[in-house]
């Protein structure tokens, strides 16, 4: 596993469980970034793009290659589910954002005199 000189993993590579071994991956999260915005719909489909492209950056032995589909797959799908709950959120912040600068637009313009 690549290391630092700190003794620490790289930010950029991302480990998971592949059976009984824990496999570091590289740019995982780009990876999957990238999928998604494939829109791909099966999950056959999704299983073959994630194995392309992690293949890419490691070796994939052939016999283990199932089992890094399904792992792939698990991971892909948690990454999902954040993913979707950040967005959201972040579509709650702007939309709270607008409601507020255009509550303040208005009172920049009201009179003060008028009750």
């Amino acid at each position: 596993m690549p290391e630092c000189k700190c003794g620490k993993i790289p930010a950029n590579i991302k480990i998971i469980k592949i059976g009984a071994s824990e496999v570091g991956i590289p740019d995982l999260q780009r990876i999957m970034r990238d999928v998604y915005f494939k829109k791909l719909s099966s999950e056959s489909r999704l299983k073959e793009e994630l194995l392309k492209l992690v293949a890419e950056k490691i070796f994939i032995p052939e016999e283990r290659r199932e089992m890094y589909a399904s792992a792939l797959f698990e991971e892909y799908s948690r990454f999902i589910l954040k993913w979707e709950k950040g967005e959201k959120a972040k579509a709650e912040m702007q939309e709270k954002s607008q409601k507020v600068k255009r509550r303040g637009l208005f009172s920049l313009f009201r009179r003060k005199d008028k009750k």
